[in-house]
């Protein structure tokens, strides 16, 4: 192989290889309020209000509506990888009939 021919091949390699990207994504989904608003949610409080504080919730339990649940999660991403997740805040209430 000629020079001319390696070189032309060590530059087509590195233009693909620099094409791959190393870029590293962190996102964050969820509905987790903030430990302020949390402090303000007090015993006996009703569905109405503590919706007023807090803000609607991620989900209600299926088998009880008296249970909200706010969660949030930090997931990182890489390229092609499998997204991993870096933490997770689960926060749940439940409310008396």
């Amino acid at each position: 192989m000629s020079i001319i021919n390696k070189t032309a091949c060590v530059f087509i390699a590195s233009t693909l290889l620099s094409a791959c990207s190393s870029d590293i994504f962190v996102t964050h989904n969820g509905n987790m309020p903030s430990s302020d608003r949390i402090s303000l949610v007090q015993k006996g409080q009703d569905k109405v209000r503590v919706r007023e504080l807090l803000g609607s919730p991620s989900s209600i339990s299926p088998l009880d509506n008296n249970t909200w649940i706010y969660m949030s999660s930090d997931i990182k991403r890489v390229a092609f990888f499998k997204p991993v997740e870096l933490n997770r805040d689960i926060l749940t209430i439940k409310f008396n009939d």
